[in-house]
């Protein structure tokens, strides 16, 4: 779905966010605020966090997967790890620097 929706809208950027404890993705081009774009609210958590992935490195297999995120002391988020629900197959990515 979320790959469909990069496509469709043209975003260059696939967002993980959790925002006042709303765990959310979403796809955007980070340049143009005004661009068309898709947001999917996920889960909930306790910890902030923001990391963006350019779409043409999200490389996973289609299906329903759990996020977690791996941050340093100071909040910056580090690793994101992609765990598909049904195989046994993890993903692991570094996600862009904010600007």
């Amino acid at each position: 779905m979320i790959m469909k929706a990069a496509a469709i809208t043209g975003a260059t950027s696939i967002s993980v966010t959790n925002k006042d404890r709303n765990v959310t993705i979403s796809v955007r081009d980070r340049k143009y605020d005004t661009a068309s774009n898709f947001k999917k609210s996920l889960d909930t958590s306790l910890d902030s966090f923001n990391a963006f992935i350019a779409v043409e490195n999200f490389k996973i297999v289609p299906a329903a997967l759990e996020v977690s995120v791996a941050k340093t002391s100071s909040g910056t988020v580090k690793i994101l790890h992609f765990k598909h629900r049904s195989r046994p197959l993890p993903y692991f990515t570094l996600p862009q620097l904010s600007k």
